[in-house]
């Protein structure tokens, strides 16, 4: 009776493991790029939230933004009600102007989190 066969392994040194490994992500380029793309978003969007959460987000600058883009919604360009005038006046930031197509559909200082971190992941 012959012993049962050992499945075989195949043993590759440290060196010929690299070289797998960089081999499939040569392979893999445009996957490996975008998973570090939505992983850090993700990451970064979960901190901020987070941060929210937790109180920490400097609630008067938050809420000037908050304000001056939820009045460009409903009329007033960029009316800040914590200031009694136009955003403009206190930071120059036509960017916001972007977000009041968002801001219909979630009027909440959550969107502006959620397009801070889009914007400095598409900075990069």
């Amino acid at each position: 009776m012959t012993p049962p066969r050992r499945p075989c392994t195949l043993r590759l040194s440290p060196a010929a493991r690299f070289a797998t490994l960089s081999d499939w992500v040569a392979r893999h380029e445009r996957t490996v790029f975008w998973s570090l793309i939505v992983g850090s978003t993700l990451y970064l969007l979960r901190i901020k939230l987070a941060q929210h959460d937790s109180y920490n987000t400097g609630v008067f600058d938050l809420s000037m933004y908050d304000s001056a883009v939820s009045n460009t919604l409903k009329g007033d360009f960029l009316y800040a009600e914590q200031l009694g005038r136009s955003f403009f006046s206190e930071h120059f930031t036509p960017l916001l102007v972007l977000l009041v197509p968002v801001y219909w559909l979630a009027d909440t200082p959550v969107t502006l989190l959620v397009g801070a971190v889009a914007y400095g992941q598409c900075s990069r």
